[in-house]
């Protein structure tokens, strides 16, 4: 699995959920994170390996120390976010064997430089979107604004998290009655990360099989060696 990791908004348990993805994907083979960019003092790739309990992250292309959109806080140390530098970079790492798992910087319409847009870094490394939305008041027209962007460029999305729920609020049944648009799994509020992390991959584990192993060749009758 190559997907893209991104959220209705900042802040709605996209890392959590790119950990989860990760330990889930590494339990059947190879699997590695990447953040291209990250803002602030987080390290939210140091916290995915933790959370997955895998040290199979690559660290940041760029990472500018302000807690800012991407643009703002390249500007503020006088330097800029190159989409083609990021690109260069995804395809030696997508060359390697297995699963990757690219966790976006925010929502899907992030500025990073002039009018280039999140979504734009998206179309060019060709992923599909794993979209993670928090189930809260006002989701649903958030998730229907990301859906119908990502659906105007042509942004294929492989389902929907509705992360951080604790009322429903009828937002992944709405979503589901007006989208063709899969709930990929559906995390209550927890008082610890871990235990989202534990529950994503357990709903992962229910709902996605595991490929059949090839059948084992038969033993030859008679002896091995004559």
């Amino acid at each position: 699995m190559k997907c893209f990791i991104t959220g209705t908004d900042t802040g709605v348990g996209k890392t959590v959920c790119s950990a989860g993805l990760l330990r889930f994907c590494a339990s059947r083979g190879p699997a590695r994170y990447w953040k291209p960019i990250q803002t602030g003092d987080d390290d939210d790739t140091t916290e995915v390996e933790r959370l997955a309990k895998i040290p199979a992250a690559h660290r940041p292309y760029y990472h500018f120390r302000a807690p800012l959109s991407p643009h703002l806080a390249a500007e503020l140390e006088g330097r800029q976010v190159r989409l083609e530098e990021i690109v260069a970079h995804f395809h030696r790492l997508a060359a390697e064997n297995g699963s990757l798992i690219v966790e976006g910087a925010g929502g899907l319409l992030v500025p990073l430089h002039g009018k280039t847009l999140q979504a734009d870094l998206i179309s060019r490394l060709d992923l599909p979107v794993v979209l993670v939305s928090h189930n809260r008041l006002g989701a649903m027209n958030q998730t229907l604004l990301t859906l119908e962007s990502l659906a105007a460029r042509k942004i294929p999305v492989l389902g929907i998290i509705w992360s951080r729920g604790g009322e429903s609020f009828g937002n992944p049944e709405t979503i589901e009655k007006l989208t063709d648009v899969p709930i990929i799994a559906r995390l209550d509020e927890k008082p610890r990360v871990e235990s989202a992390v534990e529950e994503l991959v357990a709903q992962l584990e229910r709902s996605i099989p595991r490929a059949p192993e090839p059948p084992r060749e038969k033993r030859p009758d008679g002896p091995i060696f004559s």
